[in-house]
């Protein structure tokens, strides 16, 4: 049997930016703060004696089972592309567990196709060779779901850590800012709405505007690239004030992209975290539901988290995980 786990992602600016092309059509190249979290997408692999394919959700209680030379793609279709992709015809149960809210902004289905595409290709003795291995998971999300997705999601469960993304004329530019991760485990804070959210869709209203040459949305997008390159800035110097004073802007700036970015709730659960002390919050992923990312000296945390559970959230209780995918025998 093999075992695989992916760390998860808070986006702590420059979400979406990271969508091709918008990512080269920006002022600057496009910019992408992320962390990885210790709440992991889990797979374990083992064979079997007959000739099909088991696929378990364990935290959906989903079961698909069907014949190895006849993919099923209705139910738990993610990992059923993945297997035909990458280990077809090959009788197993696979199981798959995530550690996030559905639909939480956290990057679970990335972090999960990571995993299934890490052990898979274990499972068929190949290597994995990190840049073609990234591409080839992006694509068959992409394909799945039928909208653009971005890069930023694959990169912490490939890699784990702090890590700033750019896109430049040559690929994407991963800087990694390991000295950050004691700073933002004292500091930052996860709160989920208990709100879902459809990244998606969400993400699409957005590039489909810019792309139409919507100029309120292409001066918000260039705002959120600049706040990116903030927080970047900050990060390097460890500095969680000029953080925090980024990530409000960059909220600022997003929450103006499109109606469904926000809602009721969500400024709720701002508000009430900053009444009792957040230095600022946004929304994780394309907004509309999900996880609050806050950043508070943890002196104000116990206070933060009376009041956003008072007012609704759920306390996401979390570290950063400084490593990425792993893959072991069991």
């Amino acid at each position: 049997m093999l075992r695989a786990t992916a760390p998860t992602r808070v986006d702590l600016a420059g979400g979406t930016l990271d969508i091709w092309p918008i990512c080269h059509l920006l002022h600057k190249p496009g910019c992408t703060v992320n962390v990885a979290l210790n709440r992991r997408a889990v797979v374990e692999i083992e064979g079997r004696r007959d000739d099909k394919v088991l696929l378990r959700s364990m935290d959906r209680e989903i079961n698909v089972i069907y014949p190895a030379d006849a993919p099923e793609h209705d139910e738990l279709p993610l990992a059923s592309r993945l297997v035909e992709a990458i280990a077809p015809r090959q009788p197993m149960t696979l199981r798959v567990r995530s550690t996030v809210p559905k639909q939480s902004g956290l990057g679970g289905s990335s972090a999960i196709a990571v995993a299934v595409g890490g052990a898979l290709t274990a499972w068929t003795g190949e290597q994995i060779d990190a840049a073609p291995f990234l591409e080839f998971v992006q694509t068959v999300e992409t394909r799945l779901l039928g909208v653009p997705t971005g890069y930023q999601d694959y990169y912490p469960a490939v890699y784990g850590g702090v890590q700033t993304l750019t896109a430049t004329l040559h690929g994407v530019r991963r800087a990694a800012h390991p000295a950050t991760h004691a700073m933002l485990d004292q500091t930052m804070l996860l709160v989920d709405t208990q709100l879902e959210h459809e990244s998606g869709m969400n993400n699409w209203e957005v590039v489909r505007r810019f792309l139409d040459g919507d100029e309120h949305v292409r001066a918000c997008m260039n705002r959120i690239n600049n706040c990116a390159y903030a927080m970047d800035e900050a990060l390097q110097d460890g500095n969680v004030d000029r953080a925090a004073r980024a990530l409000r802007a960059e909220w600022e700036a997003r929450r103006q992209l499109a109606p469904v970015v926000s809602n009721e709730r969500v400024e709720a659960l701002l508000a009430a975290a900053e009444t009792a002390g957040a230095l600022a919050g946004k929304v994780c992923g394309a907004g509309g539901g999900g996880c609050i990312v806050l950043l508070a000296h943890p002196e104000k945390h116990v206070a933060i988290e009376g009041a956003v559970t008072e007012a609704g959230g759920a306390i996401v209780d979390f570290a950063v995980d400084p490593q990425g995918l792993e893959v072991t025998p069991e």
